[in-house]
């Protein structure tokens, strides 16, 4: 999801913050699937933004088929002219037309995953992608998230990859571990990150750095999840990583 309190999404517009953050993304990707880069996998990105991830990411995973997601039309209109390849004037051919999903909504889930049978035959989802959703958007679109990976992940191999900024038992980051950047100029403190923390709740209540333990360990009990990796990123955010018990 991008967000920017400078820029309105428009097309050929993409967030500063995606462009960069997608560079580091994208590696980690090809190493956590690396033993299934040539299967053909289904990939739902959810809270796409102006489609800036998979624009990058479609060519590097080209047995993969992609369906980018936002929450309102006019984001959904925006993503696909983004999305569309200059020279062919359509989107690329792994990329399938970008359509509303309101991640809160649970009915919502249920109809992408059960009438889209050209992206998803067996009604399951081999990636769900997520980055800097849940911590600027109500709690309910995290709850939303795991329902959707816990019902309709592939069983056994289906991944979730939630992408941004966590708290790990009120600290943000695990214990032990060094704060690592993209660049010394980019370094963002402990400090900072606890006030963005508290200038985003000041912004509503319901927005917020969510705790790994306190917030999100229950949420993927009560869906058949369990957090299978924590991968540390530049800037203290992180890529968690959970799958679908079998």
């Amino acid at each position: 999801m991008d967000h920017s309190t400078e820029e309105t999404p428009r097309v050929g517009w993409f967030n500063p913050m995606s462009l960069r953050n997608r560079e580091v993304i994208l590696p980690e990707l090809q190493n956590i699937f690396k033993s299934q880069l040539s299967e053909n996998l289904n990939f739902l990105s959810v809270a796409e933004g102006s489609g800036s991830h998979i624009k990058y990411f479609h060519p590097h995973f080209e047995n993969w088929t992609f369906l980018p997601t936002e929450y309102q039309q006019n984001l959904v209109e925006i993503m696909e002219q983004n999305l569309y390849d200059k020279n062919s004037k359509c989107l690329p051919k792994n990329v399938k037309t970008p359509i509303i999903l309101d991640s809160s909504n649970f009915s919502n889930w249920d109809e992408i995953a059960t009438k889209n049978k050209e992206f998803a035959p067996n009604n399951t989802f081999d990636i769900i992608f997520n980055v800097n959703m849940i911590h600027i958007s109500p709690f309910s679109t995290a709850i939303g998230l795991f329902y959707g990976a816990g019902k309709y992940l592939t069983s056994g191999t289906g991944k979730l990859l939630i992408y941004g900024p966590f708290a790990f038992n009120g600290a943000l980051q695990p214990a032990g571990q060094s704060n690592i950047s993209f660049s010394s100029a980019d370094l963002i403190t402990l400090k900072k990150r606890i006030e963005w923390d508290q200038n985003l709740k000041s912004q509503s209540p319901e927005y917020g750095i969510r705790d790994v333990y306190r917030d999100l360990r229950k949420l993927a009990e009560d869906n058949g999840l369990f957090l299978d990796e924590i991968v540390p990123m530049p800037s203290n955010n992180h890529i968690l990583i959970y799958k679908k018990k079998s």
